[in-house]
């Protein structure tokens, strides 16, 4: 998963918009999307902030909750098909 941009680096790049400079030459300058420039001016002016937003990536939960009780059940069951473990699991 990539990483947020550094608070840092967000206040750097809209301080330099702010002061003038285009966002095109401080996307080209900085190596960041013209995109991402915008949100970053935008979410200053609607929240006063430029901290990237926490846990806003979740993701799937896991299939396997309890890996352990998992790998116990492959032990248990370890002559069976891979299909066949999946069709066990599901109805445990």
């Amino acid at each position: 998963m990539a990483l947020a941009y550094s608070e840092d680096l967000r206040k750097r790049a809209v301080a330099l918009i702010e002061d003038g400079k285009k966002i095109e030459k401080v996307a080209k300058l900085l190596h960041i999307a013209r995109s991402t420039l915008f949100r970053w001016v935008r979410q200053k002016h609607n929240e006063g902030s430029l901290a990237p937003k926490k846990d806003w990536r979740k993701g799937y939960g896991n299939k396997i909750p309890d890996l352990e009780k998992f790998e116990q059940f492959v032990k248990d069951n370890h002559g069976m098909t891979a299909t066949a473990m999946a069709e066990k699991w599901g109805s445990i």
